[in-house]
């Protein structure tokens, strides 16, 4: 529980946005941590280590995708959140 509150303590106050590291984490993004089980909150303290926004990348990712724990094991050893947005596309970021 020490862990949980040290990589996410902004959950003790959620009624705004609160500052974290020169960032802003949205409620709704923080709010998404008790939509998941707690055997994937464990698993993604224990990977993440300290890293808040790939902690949070992983929560989001998991509550979008409805992942097994296994499926986000599966993605946190590939380094999903380090790959995201590096893969090669033929389409303009500027275009709309």
């Amino acid at each position: 529980m020490r862990q949980f509150y040290e990589l996410f303590p902004f959950l003790e106050n959620m009624q705004q946005a609160v500052a974290q590291n020169g960032s802003e984490i949205a409620p709704q993004l923080a709010a998404r941590i008790f939509l998941i089980p707690w055997g994937h909150i464990c698993l993604i303290m224990n990977r993440c280590g300290k890293d808040q926004r790939k902690a949070l990348f992983y929560v989001n990712q998991t509550v979008l995708n409805n992942w097994s724990r296994a499926m986000l094991l599966n993605f946190i050893q590939s380094d999903l959140y380090a790959r995201q947005g590096k893969a090669i596309t033929n389409f303009d970021r500027d275009e709309a």
